[in-house]
């Protein structure tokens, strides 16, 4: 009987939207992507029905028929320093103002497929100072072409020295990093979201003819301790300054950081007061990056 714990990933980013990049195998292009928790990697070929209904049927359903299908899902994952260039990269970072697109080819315990021209519609980083949820997790919706037969060298099966064996970037490893306006401690949230906007016609073919990049938000959240008025008061002002956003994991064993710069075109967006009767109270604060004319993007991801 088939187990969840059969499931295997491999990410491989592509050179050609919707073709696999062969070249890439065994090379940095390339990642197996360690599955935890329930359904995990969700992404499927849906097909997209049309009805027909008839006088000859008085009224009932008479025909279907199948005209196209999308690929879409998301997949939801810890991000390891040795992978965090590669997908991170795939999902965040523009060439010619476009998104590079991958390929997943999946094995659910039972099938195997190959998920082409797959592109980031959405990332969310989140890390807490909880226990449980204090690694830097990612979470993402997938838009795929096509669906294919699983590709040259793909193992349902792989060596365990195919997944990281360092553990992943852990809240913590962001203390002292994080920039608001102004370096911050004493938070208890980080999360960052990227929405992409994608342009994804079907045009004359079955599946989406091409997945363009059309614009996108980006937003940072943190829950930090109120320790001053300062943030209330600068939101309140009119106009509102420009404050630098910016966070930087740092792995000190084994070396490795991650860093998230949002430029120095971001703006509070929202305040909401945390008071508790018996704890300590903290602000949540959102700030959105705007677009930088000097740095000519909005966010750049880097990872050493």
């Amino acid at each position: 009987m088939p187990v969840g714990a059969a499931q295997v990933l491999r990410f491989t980013t592509e050179t050609t939207y919707g073709v696999y990049n062969s070249a890439g195998h065994g090379t940095s292009a390339e990642a197996f992507l360690r599955l935890e928790g329930d359904d995990a990697f969700t992404v499927r070929r849906t097909p997209i029905y049309g009805t027909i209904r008839g006088a000859d049927g008085y009224n009932r359903r008479v025909i279907t028929y199948n005209p196209k299908y999308r690929v879409a899902g998301s997949l939801r994952v810890s991000v390891y320093p040795t992978q965090a260039a590669l997908l991170l990269g795939w999902a965040l970072n523009l060439t010619s103002n476009d998104l590079g697109s991958a390929t997943f080819d999946y094995y659910d315990g039972t099938r195997q497929l190959a998920m082409l021209g797959a592109k980031c519609g959405k990332i969310s980083l989140s890390s807490s100072g909880i226990v449980e949820d204090s690694r830097l997790m990612a979470s993402i919706d997938i838009v795929a072409q096509a669906t294919a037969a699983p590709n040259v060298n793909f193992t349902t099966s792989p060596a365990a020295t195919a997944f990281p064996a360092e553990a992943p970037y852990l809240h913590q490893e962001l203390s002292g990093a994080l920039t608001i306006g102004s370096s911050r401690s004493k938070f208890q949230t980080f999360g960052l979201e990227v929405s992409n906007v994608l342009s994804a016609p079907f045009d004359d073919l079955a599946t989406i003819s091409n997945c363009t990049f059309a614009g996108r938000d980006v937003t940072l959240t943190a829950l930090l301790q109120y320790l001053a008025a300062t943030d209330r008061t600068n939101f309140e002002a009119f106009p509102q300054a420009a404050i630098a956003l910016e966070a930087i994991f740092t792995k000190v064993s084994p070396s490795h950081t991650a860093t998230f710069n949002m430029e120095s075109t971001g703006y509070l967006t929202s305040i909401a007061d945390k008071v508790p009767l018996g704890g300590n109270t903290y602000q949540q604060l959102t700030a959105a990056s705007f677009w930088d004319r000097t740095a000519a993007t909005d966010l750049a991801f880097s990872s050493t």
